[in-house]
């Protein structure tokens, strides 16, 4: 008993899809949430390759999808033990930071809402010299 159903029959109707949610992304207007998060990708590849020893792309590749290559070793312990967890900590602070500003905004009523608002940037100041 054999199927005659085979893996690749599969593929148009994905690309139906795919092809259907781009136009919903161009048509309610998603396009430029998009562009960021296709920006955002490739900074953070190009922050995991460049540095003091650059690493080749793909070998980026290869270590990030759990292939490092046998050669180069070293540029996996790079990228795992030094320059992914730094990545991830600037990604995590910069959504941190983002919601903050969002919910200062939200909080106040007020787009141009800002940490002097109410004086949170003047105690961090001053915390810089309390010691």
């Amino acid at each position: 008993m054999r199927s005659n159903v085979h893996l690749h029959n599969f593929s148009a109707p994905i690309t139906v899809l795919f092809s259907l949610l781009f136009a919903l992304l161009i048509k309610m207007k998603f396009l430029p949430f998009l562009y960021a998060l296709l920006f955002l990708l490739l900074t953070v590849i190009l922050s995991i390759a460049v540095g003091a020893v650059f690493i080749p792309l793909p070998d980026v590749w290869r270590v990030l999808v759990g292939q490092p290559p046998q050669t180069v070793t070293q540029a996996a312990t790079i990228i795992l033990a030094l320059r992914l967890p730094r990545t991830a900590l600037v990604l995590l602070t910069g959504a941190a930071l983002g919601g903050s500003g969002a919910a200062y905004q939200g909080l106040f009523r007020n787009p141009l809402a800002d940490p002097y608002l109410i004086g949170v940037a003047s105690g961090a100041g001053l915390a810089r010299y309390w010691r």
